[in-house]
């Protein structure tokens, strides 16, 4: 909160404040994303394989499949989801007073 007084007292403005938040947040949801689709692509490689070796004739079946539609609809909730979980806490940032947080 220090960060956002010392930015306040320089004059950026509270719409500013707010869209830094906003910003930070969305780029974790995408980066977040990023990351657990990495790891369920590979997760889901190595659990087809397990799978495929359990079966007793040897045809390759793809148990787990991620589909592209899937994908582009879970982004698009991590990014609303996102958007709103940083609108609270953006907005707590802007209106704090900025004097009261440095003196402390």
């Amino acid at each position: 909160s220090k960060n956002i007084a010392l930015l306040r007292v320089n004059g950026i403005s509270k719409k500013d404040v707010i869209l830094i938040y906003l910003f930070e947040a969305l780029l974790l949801g995408v980066i977040s994303f990023v990351v657990s689709g990495y790891f369920s692509f590979v997760f889901s490689l190595e659990l087809n394989l397990v799978f495929n070796s359990l079966l007793e004739n040897n045809e390759i079946i793809n148990i787990i499949k991620i589909k592209k539609d899937t994908l582009i609809n879970v982004f698009k909730l991590i990014v609303v989801m996102s958007f709103f979980s940083g609108i609270v806490p953006s907005l707590f940032a802007a209106n704090k007073n900025s004097l009261k947080v440095l003196k402390n």
